[in-house]
């Protein structure tokens, strides 16, 4: 057999090799995250806790699932500010299986060593993770 015979043989079992074993790689594709809508005014509320000396911030709105089809998963999450400007913490909350078209009241929760003044959108968005 000619050297050239050799490498051709070479790289197939090579490739062989290497798409047996892809299967136990984690290599996983999850398709891009689909936006939500926000449904009129999200609120914001908190409380401080003595026993642990913070405040428990809670953000409280409603969600709409404008995608056209079914969500496995979907999170919120915002970002929550001090009287100054300065970040002091995140409110986040998630479901599973949200319908397409289907509404979602949220409760997204957080602590935080300083008082909240107010809070900003980071995110809300919807993963098919069937696909």
């Amino acid at each position: 057999m000619n050297k050239f015979n050799r490498l051709i043989i070479s790289l197939v079992i090579i490739l062989a090799l290497l798409f047996s074993f892809s299967s136990c790689l984690p290599f996983y594709y999850y398709e891009k995250p689909h936006e939500l809508e926000l449904i009129g005014d999200v609120s914001m509320r908190y409380v401080y806790n003595e026993e642990f000396e913070c405040y428990d911030v809670y953000l409280e709105g409603i969600a709409e699932n404008i995608t056209g089809k079914d969500m496995t998963g979907c999170s919120v999450c915002f970002i929550i500010y001090d009287n100054d400007g300065n970040v002091i913490g995140i409110a986040d909350d998630y479901i599973n299986n949200l319908k397409a078209d289907a509404k979602w009241r949220f409760a997204a929760s957080g602590t935080t060593g300083y008082e909240p003044a107010r809070f900003e959108l980071e995110e809300l968005y919807g993963y098919d993770y069937n696909n």
